[in-house]
């Protein structure tokens, strides 16, 4: 059982190196190129850069009898039009847009940067929904009903003191153990982990689904083995409002980091220096 109300878990040098936070809504056929553009203007100050990026998927969780675990495809009668990503100066925040979707990012840009906390990356996305809010009423392009929101974090857990390569899993995580019964199999090369978990209200209802995913990777600049390790809370709020989403979004935060720490070992924990 996870306690929500204890005190989280710390750390005194986390391998967290992206934290996305993101809310999914009724779809707002209004909103198009130009007027995203004239968003923009709002945030070009904190947020000078931009591009494009393909539209993202329209999900939604089920608990229906009839759910299976599989990719979901949402059919639109709305032709599907470009993500806009506004980025700040250095890259480490962006937000994105899109005719259904509203996403805030920061990511590790330099080895030497920290994580600004949970807080400040939920302050910011509150701040900045409430101005997108503003401005599709202003605008006349309708107003944001959420369906789904999201939280997200990636840690890149690279190879040291206590583990070289990607056959070595078990010395990261929980969840992976390498014995085989009839001892014969051949050796791992290496290993990805896949896991989901039913997310349930105070009721005892489901409302969302916890995903963890492994995968091991090869650093380009030194060739050094390293897995992302990616925990995401995905579900629908209460009620279609932000504080709705607020809170969801505050429920899996911390789910996320407890769940951080259940699936990683105690060396692991000793080495990113654990502080509670």
């Amino acid at each position: 059982m996870i306690d929500l109300n204890g005190e989280l878990p710390s750390f005194d040098c986390p391998p967290l190196t992206e934290v996305v936070v993101s809310v999914q809504f009724d779809q707002l056929p209004k909103l198009k190129i130009p007027q995203i553009g004239l968003l923009w203007s709002r945030f070009k100050k904190q947020f000078p850069k931009s591009e494009h990026l393909p539209p993202l998927g329209h999900f939604v969780e089920r608990f229906d009898d009839n759910y299976r675990p599989s990719p979901q495809v949402s059919v639109s009668t709305v032709p599907p039009v470009a993500r806009c990503c506004f980025l700040s100066e250095d890259e480490s925040e962006s937000i994105q847009i899109q005719f259904d979707r509203f996403v805030h990012t920061w990511r590790k840009i330099n080895p030497n940067d920290e994580y600004p906390r949970y807080s400040h990356i939920r302050n910011q996305f509150h701040k900045n929904l409430d101005e997108f809010s503003s401005f599709l009423s202003e605008e006349n392009v309708g107003e944001i009903k959420a369906n789904q929101c999201e939280l997200r974090y990636i840690n890149t857990i690279d190879s040291n003191e206590i583990w070289s390569d990607h056959s070595q899993l078990s010395k990261v995580l929980t969840l992976w153990n390498p014995i085989n019964s009839e001892k014969n199999l051949l050796e791992f090369e290496n290993v990805q982990i896949n896991t989901q978990h039913i997310v349930l209200d105070d009721d005892g209802n489901p409302e969302g689904r916890m995903y963890i995913s492994t995968e091991p990777v090869v650093q380009v600049e030194d060739n050094r083995p390293s897995f992302l390790i990616s925990l995401s809370v995905r579900g629908a709020p209460r009620q279609d409002s932000c504080e709705s989403v607020l809170i969801f979004l505050d429920k899996a935060h911390k789910l996320i980091v407890n769940g951080f720490v259940s699936v990683t070992t105690d060396e692991m924990h000793k080495y990113w220096k654990r502080t509670k």
